[in-house]
C-alpha cells in the first residue's frame, strides 16, 4: 500500500512558494509523495512549478480578510488537508508552523525546519526546467528603445512600495502580475534578457535568484524592508543593496 501524500503547512506568499520549490523536490523523493499548499490565486503559477515533477500536488488555500498575510490559522489548514483526504498523514511543516522560530533569513528556516539542506534550495529547484513549458512574454523592443538599457523593473505602487532611485521608470519594463490564470513564470525569458534588473523584497526577487541573469541586479530596501539595514540574504548572486 502507497504512503498516502503528506501535506506541507507554511507560508503561503508566492515568493514563499518559489523558494521552498527545492524543498519540495527532495521532500518528495524522501516520502513518496507531497502536497504543496498555494493560495487560489497562486494555483496556476505554483502547478507550473511541478510540472515536470508528478509526485508533487498542489493543494489551495483560501485568503480571507482577518489572517495573516501568508499565515492562515490553524483551522483552516485542517478544514482543506481534511477536504483533500490527508488528515490521515503527518504533516511537513515550516515557518511559523514549525514553533521553534524563524531567523532573519527565513528562507533559510524553510529548509531547517525541514530537514532539507540549503544547498537543494537551487541544486533541486524545478523551475529551471519548468519554465520551458510556459508561453513566454515576448517584447519586440524594451521601453527604452533599440539601444537603450533592458531594464526589469518589480515594485507594488498599490501597496505604496515604489522604487524610484537609479532608473527612469519610463525606460523600464514593469510586469503586472495581475492574471491569475497565467504563471509568474511567463517572466523568465526577460529576466534572462535584461541588462538591469531592479526589485523589492517580493516574489520577483525570489524568482530572479532561482536563475543565473546576466544583469545588473539592484535590491531596492527603501520601499519595503522589515529587517535591519544590514541584513543579507544568502544568495548565488551579486545584489546591490539600495537603501
Amino acid at each position: 500500500m502507497n504512503a498516502p501524500r503528506r501535506p506541507l503547512i507554511t507560508h503561503l506568499g508566492l515568493g514563499d512558494g518559489i523558494l521552498q520549490t527545492g524543498a519540495a523536490v527532495l521532500l518528495a523523493e524522501r516520502y513518496g509523495e507531497i502536497a504543496f499548499p498555494c493560495y487560489e490565486r497562486y494555483s496556476v503559477s505554483t502547478r507550473s512549478f511541478f510540472a515536470d515533477h508528478p509526485s508533487i500536488s498542489v493543494y489551495t488555500l483560501p485568503h480571507e480578510e482577518g489572517f495573516d498575510w501568508g499565515s492562515p490559522p490553524e483551522w483552516v489548514w485542517a478544514r482543506r488537508i481534511k477536504e483533500e483526504g490527508m488528515d490521515g498523514a503527518a504533516p511537513l511543516r515550516s515557518g511559523v508552523y514549525a514553533g521553534i522560530g524563524i531567523d532573519q533569513d527565513f528562507s533559510q528556516s524553510f529548509y531547517k525546519h525541514l530537514n532539507v539542506p540549503y544547498e537543494a534550495r537551487w541544486e533541486r529547484c524545478p523551475l529551471g526546467e519548468a519554465w520551458k513549458r510556459v508561453d513566454q512574454l515576448r517584447l519586440a523592443a524594451w521601453p527604452g528603445g533599440e539601444h537603450g538599457r533592458k531594464i526589469f523593473l518589480h515594485d507594488d505602487p498599490a501597496r505604496g512600495y515604489v522604487i524610484y532611485k537609479l532608473i527612469n521608470r519610463q525606460e523600464a519594463f514593469q510586469p503586472e502580475f495581475t492574471d491569475w490564470n497565467q504563471s509568474i513564470l511567463r517572466y523568465v525569458s526577460l529576466i534572462l534578457e535584461a541588462d538591469e534588473i531592479h526589485v523589492i523584497d517580493s516574489a520577483f526577487f525570489h524568482l530572479v535568484n532561482t536563475f543565473a541573469p546576466r544583469a545588473k541586479l539592484y535590491l531596492h530596501q527603501y520601499p519595503r524592508w522589515p529587517r535591519p539595514i544590514g541584513f543579507r540574504y544568502l544568495s548565488r548572486l551579486n545584489w546591490k543593496y539600495v537603501s
